[in-house]
C-alpha cells in the first residue's frame, strides 16, 4: 500500500497536470487510477481492513496523498528531493500503522 501511494504521489508532483486531470474529470484516466484504486482496495481487505470500511480508509489515504502532492507543487521555494519523499513515506507509513491499530482494537 505505502509502496503504491508513495508512487503515484511521485508521479503526480512529477505531472502536475495529473492532479489537475483527476480533480477536474475523475474518469480523465479512468484505467490507470482505476487499477491503482483497486489494487489500494484489494490490499486494505488483505491487510485486514473489513469489506465495509475499505472504502473510508482508502479515501483517508488517497486523500491525505492528494493533500501532500498539492502542497509539494505550490511549494515552489523549497527543494522537491528525497527529504519530501521520505517525510511523504514517512507520514503515510504513520496512517497505516493507525488503520492497523483501529483493526487490532477492535478485535
Amino acid at each position: 500500500i505505502e509502496a503504491l501511494l508513495s508512487t503515484y504521489c511521485q508521479r503526480a508532483t512529477d505531472h502536475p497536470e495529473l492532479i489537475l486531470a483527476v480533480f477536474r474529470d475523475p474518469n480523465a484516466l479512468a484505467g490507470p487510477l482505476g487499477d491503482l484504486t483497486e489494487n489500494l482496495r484489494s490490499n486494505l481487505h488483505m491487510m485486514g481492513v473489513p469489506l465495509a470500511d475499505v472504502s473510508l480508509c482508502l479515501g483517508m489515504l488517497v486523500d491525505y496523498t492528494h493533500g501532500y502532492a498539492i502542497s509539494w507543487i505550490a511549494a515552489q521555494d523549497e527543494p522537491k528531493g528525497e527529504e519530501h519523499q521520505k517525510t511523504y513515506a514517512q507520514n503515510i507509513q504513520f496512517l497505516i500503522e493507525m488503520v492497523k491499530r483501529e483493526l487490532k482494537a477492535r478485535t
